[in-house]
């Protein structure tokens, strides 16, 4: 180590860490249960070792870089994330990205050497149309040899002539161990990536087997000092259990991001869903464009409504594309800039993309080139929002998810809108036209810790200005409860625990309001009182009521005078509630109380972006 005083620090963690690690595995061999005491809510042990409690916030340089990077590019970012010299609303001077929890750096594609594509062009860019592809990279004749007559693109075997290790491009990052220490020394993790794509070497991927390169894999990881770990899905070292265990072992608890190497989670976390990594790809890669950004965020409702995103385990529609200029480089868009046929999102397209991702609970992982100062002051006052990062990092229980959306629909075009030779180029599903909501209002419900209530996103994919109105209390969570069921017994006394209601108790359960519900919904004429309730009363109070009725009308011939008989008038209607609402674009409380909010001009491709919670909390 080049910093004693950080390797002092990192040594006392990873026995911290190893001795953590050691107690977890004999509480799971002896078949203990581990109980964690929090204030809020409880922790809970996944990824394999508890980390990501939150959804990590982070930078990562694909999105801008492509396999462009070198050691410059990543410093570069880190001291981005803690640079204190831009201010941040609502914080005092002095604070840095990194205060915010943007707390890790970590690189992508690009550090390892490898033999190159043939052609005529610099691992198959065209240098004139992008002049990043003449960048010197180490020379590699030919692929690497792994043993037993097997090669590798960028393994080899090492001179022991039994262990296999990666390749590190020795032009690009001359000493990785000495990057890591600089990132350390700024406060901040460092992230690496393996099972490498390889879209500028000879071949996309690398053949070498799990058991053969995964542990040199894990070896150089934790001996070059990284923190976190992404896992592509290119390469042949696609076992992400053994990634886990293997890192687990070394003492170093790292978040792991599972990059399509393996399947996501198939049942909730509560249930051992996602033991082996933090966050999973929800989607496919992301592109620099609205209508990928909208597509991608589609995909983490099926994880959200079924327990498979939370604490530990987050599912992510990739990553961010705010402030990064340009199409990324692609794998097979040989020969293409990354400027060529591109219109670049807007900086209200590129704050609505923010939004979305903040209302999801998605990690936050940036992109941007932070030497570029031109691109990073169009987005500071997006990226560096306190209050939107808050809704990020808060937990109720659950990450929310659309609750209303218009009745038409909006066709956004292809995934990625190219043009010309890029176009020929494409991948095919970059090409599928997106077809949305013209316009979709997301949900979050936030923790007592950050004022109760729900973040509520509201964004207009249409072409043109759209009017919504969203009645307030329609939010889940912010209606009005329904009528406790002693309410229903004052209209209709009757004890439901009674012998003569015996045989319904049994069948739906005394108190039991879903299954109460369920009962009276299929009773037919027998309800005829809760039908009459359910359309001038609401449903959960004329269903409570309703069955009563069936009760009554089951064991003393209550179903000819039912019939008849007069329900009791509702009581009146209780006037609509009214909320707190403030603005999180314009970080400003909005005066007064509202029942309902209307947006008259929504702008295309902008969103509405607040928090609403009643004045009781």
């Amino acid at each position: 180590c080049t910093l004693r005083t950080q390797c002092h620090r990192g040594r006392l963690q990873r026995l911290h860490i190893a001795r953590r690690y050691i107690t977890m595995q004999l509480l799971r061999q002896f078949g203990l249960v581990v109980v964690v005491v929090a204030v809020g809510p409880t922790p809970v042990l996944g990824g394999s070792n508890g980390l990501a409690q939150k959804p990590p916030m982070s930078w990562r340089s694909w999105n801008q870089f492509g396999w462009y990077i070198t050691e410059d590019s990543v410093l570069s970012a880190a001291k981005g994330l803690t640079d204190i010299t831009r201010s941040i609303n609502k914080m005092s001077p002095g604070t840095s990205l990194k205060d915010l929890g943007y707390s890790s750096v970590g690189m992508d594609e690009g550090w390892a050497a490898c033999p190159p594509k043939p052609g005529p062009f610099p691992h198959g860019r065209d240098p004139r149309v992008d002049p990043r592809a003449s960048m010197p990279r180490q020379a590699v004749a030919a692929p690497f040899p792994i043993g037993g007559g097997k090669t590798a693109m960028y393994h080899q075997l090492n001179q022991d002539g039994k262990t296999i290790s990666p390749v590190v491009d020795q032009v690009v990052f001359p000493n990785m161990s000495h990057l890591v220490d600089q990132i350390h020394s700024m406060g901040l993790k460092a992230g690496w990536y393996l099972n490498d794509c390889l879209s500028y070497c000879l071949s996309l991927g690398d053949d070498c087997a799990p058991d053969q390169c995964i542990p040199g894999d894990v070896k150089a990881f934790t001996g070059f000092g990284f923190d976190n770990l992404k896992i592509d899905g290119c390469s042949a070292q696609r076992d992400v259990e053994m990634w886990a265990e293997l890192i687990n072992k070394t003492g170093t608890f790292s978040e792991i991001e599972n990059c399509h190497n393996g399947a996501n989670p198939t049942k909730p976390i509560s249930e051992g869903g996602c033991p082996y990594y933090h966050q999973y790809r929800s989607s496919g890669d992301i592109n620099n464009g609205y209508p990928s950004w909208v597509s991608n965020a589609q995909t983490v409702a099926e994880y959200a409504s079924s327990g498979r995103t939370g604490p530990t385990c987050w599912a992510y529609p990739d990553m961010l594309m705010i402030g990064v200029q340009g199409q990324t480089p692609d794998e097979l868009h040989q020969g293409v800039g990354p400027w060529t046929d591109f219109t670049q999102p807007s900086v209200i397209e590129q704050r609505t993309h923010f939004g979305i991702w903040c209302v999801l609970s998605s990690p936050l992982t940036l992109s941007l080139d932070f030497r570029n100062t031109t691109a990073v002051e169009s987005v500071w006052s997006i990226i560096s929002n306190v209050d939107a990062i808050r809704v990020n990092q808060d937990w109720a229980g659950s990450p929310g998810g659309v609750f209303a959306e218009a009745p038409n629909t909006v066709d956004l075009g292809p995934r990625v809108p190219l043009r010309g030779v890029a176009k020929l180029r494409a991948i095919p599903t970059e090409q599928e036209t997106v077809v949305v909501p013209t316009w979709q209002a997301w949900y979050k419900p936030l923790s007592p810790a950050s004022g109760g209530g729900v973040a509520v996103v509201l964004a207009n994919h249409g072409n043109t200005s759209v009017n919504v109105t969203i009645d307030l209390s329609d939010i889940p969570g912010m209606g009005p409860p329904p009528p406790p069921l002693s309410q229903c017994n004052a209209q209709f006394p009757v004890d439901l625990n009674d012998t003569q209601c015996l045989g319904l108790n049994k069948s739906v359960g005394a108190g039991s309001e879903a299954a109460c519900c369920a009962a009276c919904d299929k009773s037919g004429s027998a309800c005829e009182t809760w039908q009459y309730l359910e359309k001038s009363n609401g449903y959960a109070q004329g269903c409570y009521i309703g069955l009563i009725e069936k009760c009554r009308a089951s064991t003393d011939g209550w179903i000819s005078r039912a019939r008849g008989k007069e329900p009791v008038p509702p009581a009146p209607p209780s006037p609509p509630p009214k909320f707190i609402i403030y603005d999180i674009w314009q970080q400003t409380q909005l005066t007064g109380l509202y029942p309902k909010l209307t947006w008259p001009a929504l702008a295309s491709h902008d969103s509405a972006f607040f928090t609403v919670k009643s004045p009781l909390q």
